[in-house]
């Protein structure tokens, strides 16, 4: 607002004078400072999840646990309008903003007999405002917080049986019906014998198991800590094998397709696939690369290379 009102006041063009005019009035509506709150509390709430949801340490349960997290606080804010406006007020009466919503008129359309009146509009501004905007966003929110992590949802249902809470307390019935239900979803990668195996596995090792948190802590204690016993539970070693290589967002992906178009542009358009892939891995894997050292690289390459290090040494 004060970047607009400076070019206003000092500008010389009177097309910039007239865009920053515009600006300044839309920015000056009570509108605008209260969409601007309720968007900052939806990415407070979703922003620190997308964030941890992309490191390299998260797992399928921790991001269940931190997409429900954000869900119950968004549904919570959902049902306290007036505290949202309260807000809003207060950062209206610090930018010098009229703390009342404009009443705009609404398009009317002729309503023959028997016909729904759709165009019903609310009257009062602030009403509208709740009724259209804060819960049609919120709605908006949660719904696809819902939608676009079911597939998570029933990836933790279907392995909820390695959590070592679950393994720990649960009955031999529910795991074995767990169990069986997990082979029916995975028959070519995990054998009939996996519920046994997974008996067996629990009755072996019930304290260490409970004194684990995460499956990750579990999977770590069956295949470094116990190495000797992993021959002897295949189908549950698998079992962890399969749920902690599946991916917990695509975001490590969409950052390589990224790379593609910054290292494959219009200079390099003849480039082949294979130095294209090279270049690619190098750009993707940076940390690492960085930490090749190049002279050690290149004298093993030279030791394979008998004619080329005739070259070097001349």
């Amino acid at each position: 607002m004060k970047a607009l009102s400076k070019i206003c006041l000092t500008s010389t063009k009177s097309d910039e004078i007239t865009k920053a005019q515009n600006l300044l009035k839309r920015l000056e509506k009570f509108e605008f400072v209260f969409l601007l709150v309720l968007h900052t509390f939806i990415l407070e709430s979703v922003n620190p999840v997308s964030k941890q949801l992309q490191s390299k340490d998260a797992d399928l349960f921790k991001a269940h646990e931190w997409l429900k997290n954000a869900s119950d606080k968004l549904s919570h804010f959902r049902n306290h309008f007036n505290d949202a406006y309260i807000v809003a007020v207060s950062v209206a009466q610090e930018w010098g903003v009229t703390c009342e919503f404009q009443n705009k008129r609404h398009r009317k359309v002729t309503k023959h007999f028997g016909e729904i009146a759709e165009d019903e509009r609310l009257s009062d501004p602030l009403k509208y405002f709740e009724t259209a905007v804060f819960y049609g966003t919120l709605d908006i929110v949660l719904s696809q917080l819902k939608t676009r992590f079911e597939g998570l949802n029933n990836i933790i249902k279907l392995f909820e049986l390695l959590n070592p809470k679950f393994l720990a307390t649960a009955t031999d019935k529910e795991l074995t019906d767990r169990a069986k239900k997990l082979v029916s979803e995975y028959p070519e990668d995990i054998e009939l014998t996996f519920p046994s195996e997974l008996q067996s596995f629990r009755i072996a090792l019930k304290d260490d198991i409970k004194a684990c948190s995460t499956i990750k802590d579990l999977a770590n204690f069956l295949f470094i800590e116990n190495y000797s016993l992993a021959c002897s539970v295949p189908d549950v070693c698998t079992s962890f094998l399969l749920f902690l290589t599946l991916p917990v967002t695509v975001a490590t992906a969409e950052r390589s397709f990224s790379k593609l178009t910054l290292i494959k542009n219009y200079l390099r358009s003849t480039m082949s696939q294979e130095r294209l892939v090279g270049l690619s891995v190098l750009s993707i894997e940076s940390d690492i690369a960085r930490s090749i050292d190049v002279k050690e690289v290149v004298k093993v390459f030279v030791a394979k290379n008998a004619r080329r290090q005739q070259y070097i040494n001349k």
